[in-house]
């Protein structure tokens, strides 16, 4: 049964949310904040963002599906 890419409405892979060409763009963007809070630990999605050039709402899907937790910081 296919299904369609939650990046761009495309038809997605087999096993996966994502058209090839998303799933490339998303693992690049995952990498990307994954090294950053690597070297910058404890940062809002925000900071992340700008840092990074990755979307804000890409960021908080991927804290929605646990693959990052929000720190709450007291400033």
């Amino acid at each position: 049964m296919s299904h369609t890419c939650i990046e761009c409405g495309g038809l997605a892979q087999a096993n996966s949310d994502f058209c090839s060409f998303c799933q490339t763009n998303h693992t690049s963007d995952y990498q990307r904040v994954r090294e950053y809070l690597r070297e910058n630990p404890n940062r809002t999605p925000m900071e992340i963002a700008n840092a990074t050039g990755v979307s804000i709402s890409k960021i908080l899907r991927y804290v929605r599906s646990g693959s990052f937790t929000i720190v709450n910081r007291d400033r």
